[in-house]
């Protein structure tokens, strides 16, 4: 039985932060290695010459805001609609602006708790399904979520994960940084150069081949290890999404 270290971070935020408009897509990175190979680096390690020796194993899972603020969630729904009639019919008694803040924090609460428990929690359900089997040892370690680590761990909890994780602060292990980079490259240097209609410069598609390809080495639902959460006849794809997968297949094939 081999022993592995599972490694995640996020990039890009599923809530707008400060009235900034939001990144198109949430990334989640997952980092597979080996226990007793992460047990020979350190944070001084250099991050591209472990990519290169090509001995972890990567994966990315992603989700479309777009798709998530437009689903049809009754609950949103229903609670959103019963506290904007509540606050209209108070406003007409005691005209207070402060209750305006009202609709608008109960829209954040339920969003927090919707992507949460479903769409965050697929992304774990994702990462198991492509990196997790019984006959092996494996331990989870996250950095610190955008969500709070109570309701982080009620949601690894009610996984296969159970206690088998950790959640670390940012920096704080090698494997964590090797998370933190991919996420932050997929998400800054492809998917948002996408969604400017920016083109993607030859270094960046270089480097993708080179050393983040030859470590996807599962197949996602879009493309050599990427996954997108959710993808179903369901929903139609996002012109983000759809310019994103075109993308990654083709660098796959070139």
């Amino acid at each position: 039985m081999e022993e592995y270290l599972i490694f995640s971070d996020e990039s890009g935020s599923w809530a707008s932060q400060n009235g900034k408009k939001n990144p198109p897509i949430y990334v989640r990175s997952w980092v597979k290695i080996r226990k007793q190979e992460c047990e020979r680096l350190d944070l001084r390690s250099n991050i591209d010459n472990i990519l290169k020796q090509n001995k972890i194993e990567i994966l990315f899972t992603f989700t479309c805001l777009e798709e998530f603020y437009t689903r049809k969630f009754k609950a949103r729904e229903d609670n959103i609609a019963y506290i904007d009639n509540a606050i209209n019919t108070l406003e007409q008694r005691v005209h207070k602006k402060y209750l305006l803040e009202i609709p608008k924090r109960v829209r954040d609460g339920i969003n927090y708790i919707l992507f949460l428990y479903v769409y965050e929690k697929w992304h774990i359900e994702d990462a198991l399904e492509k990196l997790w089997d019984c006959n092996n040892k494996y331990t989870f370690i996250f950095e610190k979520p955008q969500f709070t680590q109570k309701d982080y761990k009620k949601v690894i909890s009610s996984t296969r994960i159970a206690g088998n994780y950790k959640i670390l602060k940012a920096n704080s292990h090698i494997g964590l940084k090797i998370a933190d980079r991919l996420a932050r490259f997929f998400n800054k240097k492809i998917i948002e150069k996408l969604s400017k209609d920016e083109t993607i410069d030859k270094r960046i598609k270089d480097y993708y081949k080179k050393i983040i390809l030859t470590n996807l080495k599962t197949e996602g639902n879009c493309a050599a290890g990427v996954n997108k959460v959710f993808l179903s006849g369901r929903f139609n794809l996002t012109m983000e999404e759809s310019k994103l997968i075109k993308t990654l297949n083709e660098l796959n094939k070139s």
